[in-house]
């Protein structure tokens, strides 16, 4: 068997869909199918002053 680059041939952007859009890409021996879409990052933070009451178990 013969190793292939990962050298991009060619790219097509397909219809959008949603609020995402695709895109084609080849070489010589591969396809690949790529979504693209924004993603909104989380952020952990701490309440306003307030400590966080957990309940307690009993036995």
């Amino acid at each position: 068997s013969m190793d292939v680059e990962e050298e991009i041939k060619e790219i097509n952007w397909l219809a959008p869909q949603g609020n995402y859009m695709k895109m084609v890409t080849t070489n010589d021996r591969t396809i690949k199918l790529w979504k693209i879409f924004e993603k909104t990052d989380k952020k952990v933070v701490k309440s306003a002053g307030k400590e966080l009451n957990i309940p307690k178990m009993q036995t």
